[in-house]
């Protein structure tokens, strides 16, 4: 059941920080790069911007990171948000976190 409200810290920018040995290239990427929250990654579709297949490739990544299939993913505690040095002025890169791997600077 996706979460009724938007995520409370909405709009704000948190620290990346991935626990664990960060071993995978997307992960070592994120590492350190700063986010601004978006919202609860089980809200995905409520978002304006973002168009089925974009949500598709988010959901992806998400699941290989946590080497679980589809079917068993759970987003429980999973936010989303844009990574605040992107590669450029028009493009916006996103990424989908679990809570505790973000520090509130």
């Amino acid at each position: 059941m996706p979460h009724p409200e938007p995520h409370p810290l909405a709009g704000e920018r948190f620290r990346i920080s991935i626990n664990g040995d960060v071993q995978a290239i997307y992960d070592q990427r994120l590492q350190g790069k700063i986010i601004r929250l978006e919202d609860w990654a089980d809200r995905l579709e409520q978002n304006d911007g973002l168009n089925a297949r974009q949500i598709a490739a988010l959901l992806s990544l998400y699941e290989h990171r946590c080497g679980q299939p589809s079917q068993a993913l759970s987003l429980d505690g999973v936010v989303y948000g844009v990574i605040v040095e992107s590669i450029g002025a028009r493009f916006e890169e996103r990424a989908l976190l679990k809570e505790d791997e973000l520090i509130r600077i």
